[in-house]
């Protein structure tokens, strides 16, 4: 079997794998509050930047300028308060004796984490470019079973974005 894998299966693997041995080393715990800390710090900088943009005008004479500068005060803010959270929790995690069962759900989620990486980076090639067409392509023996993950993929976030879409624009 391994003599039938292609280049492209092997960097497949590759990815998924350094993803989960990142994982594996940094724990579920870290690695799934790093995800949370870097979703809070790009909407909590989108969301309250326009108030903070006004405590700089002041000191910025653009509006826009303002408002760059207090988004990446935010994010920047967000990810310095998220690190010091991240790593109090690793202490906690340490003293529990909880880090085997972190490591082992950890290698679980970067092995998700480079599937998806690895879905989402040929969704985008798909569609700039016709990989479908090239013969590494079609060698590839991983290549049709992520064909199938992606339309999985794409039908289930259709399907949430017509259950979340009403609740948050207010319409039933």
């Amino acid at each position: 079997m391994l003599e039938t894998l292609s280049w492209l299966d092997w960097a497949i693997i590759a990815i998924i794998l350094v993803s989960t041995l990142i994982s594996v080393k940094r724990g579920f715990f870290k690695e799934a509050l790093s995800l949370f800390i870097w979703i809070f710090a790009v909407v909590a900088s989108v969301m309250f930047a326009d108030q903070l943009a006004v405590v700089l005008t002041p000191y910025i004479d653009s509006a826009s300028l303002a408002k760059i500068a207090a988004m990446a005060i935010l994010f920047i803010l967000s990810l310095v308060v998220g690190a010091i959270i991240s790593m109090l929790m690793s202490q906690l995690i340490k003293i529990t004796g909880l880090s085997g069962t972190d490591r082992v759900l950890g290698m679980v989620f970067g092995a998700l984490r480079g599937v998806l990486v690895v879905l989402v980076v040929l969704m985008i090639g798909k569609h700039v470019l016709p990989l479908e067409q090239e013969s590494w392509w079609q060698a590839s023996v991983i290549a049709p079973h992520l064909n199938r993950m992606e339309t999985w993929m794409v039908t289930m976030a259709t399907q949430l974005r017509d259950m979340v879409l009403p609740l948050v624009s207010g319409h039933t």
